[in-house]
């Protein structure tokens, strides 16, 4: 039986050869036995397995082949003993360089949220110079309602030019709810500015509808 697992079974890994009661000094000395055992059911285990190996020419060639295997692995440099991949190579690498990675990692996290402050506060300020522009351009038009050539001469104060704004709302801008309740809440304002309260309440109350229907409005326009 004995002469049958030498040529013909595969040997126990390290990590199933420990025995805890053999290594009790070990134990008691605050060692993690999962810990050990990991250590040992990686690369060493995989060098043991190459000197232990059923073929002799699965084995080590020479002595300094393992040697150098062993110093390959206090080195944390891949072992000749386990099959090369670029994912075992970047594991030993990690482990040799761990300051430099891991100060790598927090340069890319910072440059990575960096990047993405800096683009959301693009887009706001875009969105911000879209609804000023659109803003303007409403109030603009309002004003242009009490020119001579485009309403026939007929004279209108403040409350009549407002009271057409409020109304070219309510049938435009259906495909821009933001953009019309951000106009809504100016006329609003304005308004209250002149003191008339009861015809700021619709445009206002109008603008909050929109704004709580939004799924993207900006709880701090809907706030305002």
């Amino acid at each position: 039986a004995w002469a049958k697992a030498v040529a013909e079974d595969d040997p126990i890994t390290l990590a199933r050869a420990i025995d805890p009661a053999s290594m009790r000094s070990v134990w008691e000395a605050g060692t993690d036995a999962e810990r050990v055992r990991r250590q040992l059911g990686r690369d060493l285990d995989a060098i043991v397995r190459k000197c232990l190996a059923k073929a002799p020419g699965d084995r080590y060639g020479s002595m300094d082949a393992l040697c150098a295997d062993f110093d390959a692995y206090l080195a944390n440099r891949p072992v000749s003993a386990r099959r090369a991949s670029y994912r075992y190579a970047i594991s030993r690498f990690i482990h040799r360089h761990q300051l430099v990675v891991a100060s790598a990692i927090v340069i890319m996290v910072v440059l990575g949220a960096t990047t993405v402050f800096a683009l959301r506060q693009a887009r706001f300020a875009a969105r911000e110079a879209e609804r000023a522009n659109a803003v303007a351009g409403f109030l603009v038009s309002l004003f242009q309602v009490s020119d001579p050539g485009i309403n026939r001469g007929e004279k209108l104060n403040a409350n009549q030019i407002l009271e057409r704004g409020a109304s070219q709302l309510a049938t435009s801008m259906a495909d821009q709810p933001l953009q019309r309740a951000r106009l809504l809440a100016v006329i609003g304002e304005v308004y209250s500015a002149i003191g008339d309260f009861p015809r700021a309440r619709t445009p206002l109350q109008n603008a909050i509808d929109i704004e709580r229907a939004a799924a993207d409005a900006d709880p701090l326009d809907r706030a305002h």
